[in-house]
């Protein structure tokens, strides 16, 4: 499912992790979920230029930043405040200039 959202704070490379808010699924349907806010682990997952689909570093990613984030059909979500979407539940994130 494809999901937009805007980075809230500047990515952090040594934990490998963008906080988004407003993440929200672009067609919603009765299993579709979104988040205020929430922790993507970015280990492994593939971020790319929105319009190059060049490779962009996690630390390059910038507060205010518009991300639209593609995940499995029924993603992990930890419980904890934000919640955390792991790794092995994001497809990729496409990183729109801000």
């Amino acid at each position: 499912m494809e999901y937009n959202g805007t980075v809230k704070e500047d990515g952090i490379t040594n934990e490998q992790q963008l906080t988004v808010s407003n993440l929200k699924p672009v067609e919603a349907n009765e299993r579709s979920l979104s988040f205020d806010e929430v922790i993507l682990l970015t280990k492994e997952v593939p971020l790319l230029n929105a319009e190059t689909h060049e490779k962009v570093n996690v630390e390059d990613i910038k507060a205010g930043t518009s991300v639209t984030v593609f995940l499995i059909p029924e993603p992990i979500t930890t419980r904890s405040l934000p919640p955390q979407i792991p790794g092995n539940s994001i497809l990729k994130i496409l990183v729109s200039k801000k």
